[in-house]
């Protein structure tokens, strides 16, 4: 069997703008389920971008207004949020403003919403307004939640609420931030984790004398029989994508070369299931430079059809693919651009029919020098696709997080939407999805020379509406794994050693931080699967040691709820 033919997200990336060559990119999430077998065509011939499909404009950025005067009136932002302000409350004609933020709530605050920002800043009310918000679904204990109410700065104070079915509600002054969270403490740590014994710390996936970044990678997944991972590296001097079987308690079961042994290097590959069998995304330089292909391989490596090269620009290196299967037998595919000459790098897409034929190609980001896109994680549904991405500005220590929904035709459902913003280290950056809701897990820091600690995030697939937030400050990890798990997550990261934590349903800790393993030099991010059982996981990374070394590691971490 070909291990990772179905499961959950991984990893993210931690990339500086000056070394993007030497650094890597993220695991990203797939979609479960039977594609078609249909062989492919050849590769296609068509030079460049075919541009954007045809497509409606997609709605602006969660957020609203309206002029409001003294008979008083209401500002709603669809069902989620309103704010009615009385006769009398305003002198005059005012524009009210309302959109939620993507500030970052500290994890004491247990929030189950985003912050909503209601404005102008001087704004006054000469009678109380009333802030609604709607949670959509009752977590246990509504009794426990109330609005909090504060500046943008903090902090919050929990105001006077009333509850009519899902929807909370309090009196307001004015301008003001709000949100949804739960009041009450946080519950105790349940859980039991601790690394196996299996595999050692002393067990590689591989062990190579060659540069690091972006020319190894290796990526989690769970599986019927527990875990693979999904690894780029050289065996006797050729570079191919590995898939790597192990049990739920970190026994080996075997490994299959997803690539063949091309007399071209693989440097980066990523995997969507597809039945019994699975779809490769990987970049390579058969005829033109750095390309990106994509093949369908069955449960021995073997190739089903023709390998169809993706990227059609000569003039482009076209590198680090990911993929996710769309319904009906066709997939995504979101890859990092490099224009050589003018060091500009940005992400492009594609679509693919069952056959592999491509549908069509086009820009995500744009080819400007300003922000560079860094790292990027994919997750995919019935209900469409959604990208995440990490970005750095060129000109300022500035760097952030963004999101976009397309449909499975390539056309946006959302505009770009900013997740997380305000950093002055630039992100790593990975994604799982939760039912509707796409959990983004970054960590960075505000303050140079602070530490970066865990950020959650959750944003709705397809609208792209703003969701709760979780930001961990008195924790200290980089390179920031997530996978879902039983409707919460678990997540993993470095502090000089890795480290792997068990959170609930409401981003709460349910296990203490626990030690996975010792690394002295880690180069790629961290990516974590959860076994189907949901009492085990495993974590992979890779290591960069003296003289240039690159070596796959991996642990699997027993679970007990």
């Amino acid at each position: 069997m070909i291990a990772g033919a179905c499961g959950e997200p991984g990893s993210g990336a931690d990339v500086d703008a000056a070394d993007l060559d030497a650094a890597p990119e993220d695991a990203v999430s797939f979609v479960d389920g039977p594609l078609s077998d249909g062989s492919a065509d050849g590769p296609v011939t068509d030079a460049g971008i075919d541009g954007a499909p045809a497509c409606p404009s997609p709605p602006n950025p969660p957020g609203t207004s309206a002029v409001i005067g003294a008979a008083g009136g209401t500002v709603a932002l669809g069902t989620v949020v309103r704010v009615v302000i009385p006769a009398g409350a305003l002198a005059t004609d005012t524009t009210i403003t309302l959109r939620p933020l993507p500030l970052e709530l500290a994890w004491t605050y247990r929030s189950l919403t985003a912050a909503y920002e209601l404005g102008p800043s001087t704004l006054a009310f000469s009678a109380p307004a009333t802030l609604t918000v709607d949670l959509g679904a009752l977590p246990p204990a509504p009794d426990e939640i109330a609005l909090m109410v504060g500046p943008a700065a903090g902090p919050f104070a929990a105001a006077a609420t009333t509850r009519t079915g899902t929807a909370y509600s309090a009196s307001i002054a004015g301008a003001t931030l709000g949100f949804g969270a739960r009041t009450a403490a946080p519950p105790a740590v349940t859980a039991a984790c601790a690394p196996t014994a299996v595999p050692t710390d002393t067990t590689y996936l591989f062990q190579n004398p060659s540069p690091g970044g972006p020319y190894h990678t290796s990526y989690a997944r769970p599986t019927s029989q527990g875990f693979a991972v999904i690894a780029t590296h050289q065996v006797a001097g050729l570079w191919n994508v590995h898939s790597y079987g192990y049990t739920s308690n970190g026994t080996s079961i075997g490994s299959v070369n997803l690539t063949g042994n091309t007399t071209a290097s693989i440097f980066g590959g990523h995997v969507a299931p597809s039945g019994t069998e699975v779809l490769v995304a990987y970049d390579s330089n058969q005829s033109m430079g750095s390309e990106v292909w994509v093949a369908r391989k069955n449960a021995t490596g073997g190739t089903v059809g023709t390998p169809v090269r993706v990227s059609q620009d000569p003039g482009i290196y076209s590198q680090i693919p990911q993929i996710v299967a769309l319904p009906g037998g066709g997939a995504f595919v979101v890859w990092r651009a490099r224009d050589t000459v003018l060091s500009r790098y940005w992400l492009r897409a594609a679509v693919l029919d069952s056959s592999l034929v491509v549908q069509t190609r086009f820009d995500v980001t744009p080819m400007v020098a300003s922000t560079v896109p860094t790292g990027f994680a994919l997750v995919g549904s019935a209900s469409g696709v959604g990208l995440v991405w990490s970005w750095v500005a060129n000109t300022s220590s500035t760097s952030g997080a963004r999101y976009q929904a397309f449909t499975h035709a390539g056309c946006p459902m959302t505009e770009i939407i900013d997740v997380a913003d305000g950093y002055v280290v630039n992100e790593t950056v990975s994604a799982t999805l939760v039912g509707d809701q796409v959990l983004i897990a970054t960590s960075g820091n505000t303050v140079v020379g602070q530490p970066r600690v865990p950020r959650l995030r959750a944003v709705h697939l397809t609208t792209g509406l703003l969701g709760a937030s979780r930001r961990f400050d008195d924790v200290s990890l980089t390179h920031l794994g997530v996978t879902a798990h039983g409707g919460g997550v678990q997540i993993t990261g470095a502090n000089g050693s890795i480290y792997h934590q068990w959170l609930g349903p409401e981003l709460d800790r349910r296990s203490a931080l626990t030690e996975v393993a010792t690394s002295s030099a880690i180069s790629d991010p961290s990516s974590i699967a959860t076994s189907p059982t949901g009492d085990a996981a495993l974590v992979t990374w890779v290591d960069e040691i003296g003289g240039g070394t690159a070596r796959g590691r991996v642990r699997a971490i027993g679970c007990t709820p």
